[in-house]
């Protein structure tokens, strides 16, 4: 992206490595070269990793599609209902319209996993391998990001909240009980519902020599002067630069086994 400018687009475009749709008037990084759209998040892995021409996948997946995916089928669902409402004068209900905060969670969450994808992309390196959005055989259910490097497998749901991030203790005097909390609001359940994702990898790789770390990484979020990365229901908690001290951490894997592992993983839980 030598010949790049960061500009509003005049007509409404994708960005070519996470699919994203930019409506007209949005800034996004514009290629003049390859006649290419890349959105604001991407710009950085990009030039890390690959160059426009080379296309977006490269068996990484691309992170978010899902997400994203979801968000244009609801936010659809709401143009057509207000078309079905308002007739001709739809075009002016359409400006006016606010999608629900259901919907747009979706788009916040999409762009919540790619800002994740391209960190990891970039701290991991050629030191290891990362996937992203990969179905998981037999479910509906999607992994955010895989990864696997000299420390073992990493299993990352990437969550694009807002608040701060805190471990409560709302037990009793004579019992405990630690809680995730976000923005004052108990989210223990996301760390709960990655069980599922690191018995489905486990069940893949089928020996106990393999660490499998699960971890939720929050984007955008805040946290104390001196907090630190927690464990709840043995999902690490952190954001993206803690979590990537722990990735990058000297392991027992070899550089071989990081590669063949990889390799299982990338045909096992394929692209979304």
């Amino acid at each position: 992206m030598a010949d790049s400018r960061f500009l509003k687009l005049r007509r409404a475009d994708n960005c070519v490595r996470c699919e994203a749709a930019i409506p007209a008037g949005d800034l996004a990084w514009w290629d003049a070269e390859a006649k290419k759209v890349w959105c604001d998040s991407c710009k950085d892995a990009a030039s890390v990793n690959q160059s426009p021409s080379q296309g977006s996948d490269l068996g990484q997946g691309t992170a978010g599609r899902s997400a994203q995916k979801e968000y244009e089928r609801r936010h659809l669902k709401e143009q057509r209902r207000l078309e079905d409402r308002w007739g001709h004068l739809a075009g002016v209900a359409k400006v006016l319209h606010k999608d629900k905060a259901s919907t747009t969670a979706w788009a916040r969450g999409a762009e919540g996993e790619r800002r994740v994808a391209a960190f990891l992309d970039r701290i991991v390196g050629e030191a290891g391998t990362t996937f992203h959005d990969r179905k998981v055989p037999g479910t509906r259910g999607n992994i955010d990001h895989l990864v696997v490097a000299r420390s073992g497998i990493w299993i990352i749901d990437a969550k694009h909240y807002s608040g701060r991030v805190e471990q409560r203790d709302v037990g009793g005097l004579l019992r405990k009980d630690l809680r995730l909390f976000v923005g004052g609001r108990d989210r223990t359940a996301l760390a709960e519902g990655m069980e599922w994702q690191v018995l489905a990898v486990t069940r893949v790789i089928a020996t106990a020599d393999v660490p499998v770390r699960a971890a939720l990484c929050f984007v955008d979020c805040e946290w104390g002067l001196l907090a630190k990365p927690f464990v709840q229901c043995d999902v690490l908690i952190a954001p993206p630069k803690k979590l990537a001290d722990f990735i990058v951490a000297p392991g027992k894997l070899t550089p071989v086994a990081v590669q063949e592992l990889g390799s299982v993983l990338r045909s096992e839980f394929p692209s979304k």
